[in-house]
């Protein structure tokens, strides 16, 4: 999710129906999505290591960004209160 990640990370992107493997090498809070499911609130968010220094951040957008879903919009938020 664009504005979800930390601010020295590289984002990812895998293909339709294809599997990725993705390595983090930068710790903090990542938002990802399902992108032509993103709007029924297919998304995770993945905590690496301890570092949460981007976590109000990752809230900031995720307020913006559950305004696109059509359903579960308290998934992000739901996700984001167990860190």
């Amino acid at each position: 999710i664009p504005g979800m990640i930390p601010s020295l990370a590289s984002s990812w992107n895998g293909g339709l129906s294809q599997n990725i493997t993705v390595m983090f090498d930068v710790a903090g809070i990542y938002g990802y999505q399902c992108t032509p499911h993103s709007m029924m609130a297919m998304v995770g968010v993945i905590q690496v290591g301890d570092d949460k220094s981007n976590l109000d951040s990752a809230k900031a957008v995720a307020q913006q960004f559950k305004s696109s879903f059509v359903m579960n919009q308290t998934r992000l938020d739901d996700l984001l209160s167990k860190i």
